[in-house]
């Protein structure tokens, strides 16, 4: 073992060597142990939520399934009972949360990894079937994704001098949007042709504000 972590101020020693990602995010924290007890035990909840595009304030009851984090914000997938559908709440929306003392029956059936097999972070579509996505990328950006893939089913389908294409399943979420937007110039999108499209819209929307 190296000599710092048996030392007393090791913490603020090792917090000098190694940095963790660190975004400036409001997340009701307080709200994770309360959950955490609610799925361990099986208990229904219920709170208010805020949407993020507009003010709007609904309440829910749900049957907390799952614990979920992406790029630093938590999310809790639920089965809500009224509507029979499965859906993902961000906890830094949720305002006036109470854990009954109730019990729900977990669906048997309710598979985490199975319901965001197709997802690009943390949207999943219920009613919408995933979609074959033909990426073509800048050859600069081959070794990067070929030691990260984007996704599970990231499958290459041209990988040589003048092109890194890869093939993957997925729903056409705003993560996959903006992850294709984040790469510029280095990435075409090759189908859906609807997918194109929308691309081609937002970069073209992108260069008004220049204009």
């Amino acid at each position: 073992a190296l000599p710092i972590f048996s030392q007393p101020n090791s913490d603020k020693k090792m917090e000098k060597l190694i940095q963790f990602e660190k975004e400036p995010v409001e997340v009701q924290m307080d709200h994770l142990p309360l959950l955490i007890r609610a799925v361990s035990e099986h208990l229904i909840v219920d709170f208010n939520y805020v949407k993020f595009d507009n003010s709007e304030t609904r309440s829910h009851k749900i049957h907390p399934l799952l614990l979920r984090e992406y790029r630093n914000r938590w999310y809790v997938v639920a089965l809500v009972p009224d509507i029979k559908e499965v859906l993902v709440f961000g906890l830094d929306r949720i305002r006036d949360m109470r854990i009954s003392t109730t019990h729900f029956r977990r669906p048997a059936d309710f598979d985490a990894d199975e319901y965001f097999k197709y997802s690009l972070g943390i949207t999943r579509f219920n009613h919408e079937k995933p979609q074959k996505v033909v990426l073509s990328f800048d050859i600069s950006q081959a070794k990067y994704l070929r030691s990260k893939p984007i996704h599970a089913s990231q499958n290459i389908l041209i990988d040589n001098k003048k092109e890194f294409r890869l093939k993957l399943e997925v729903q056409v979420s705003w993560e996959l949007q903006s992850l294709i937007l984040s790469y510029g110039d280095l990435v075409k999108v090759i189908q859906p042709a609807s997918l194109s499209k929308i691309i081609q819209k937002r970069l073209r929307d992108s260069l008004k504000l220049y204009s």
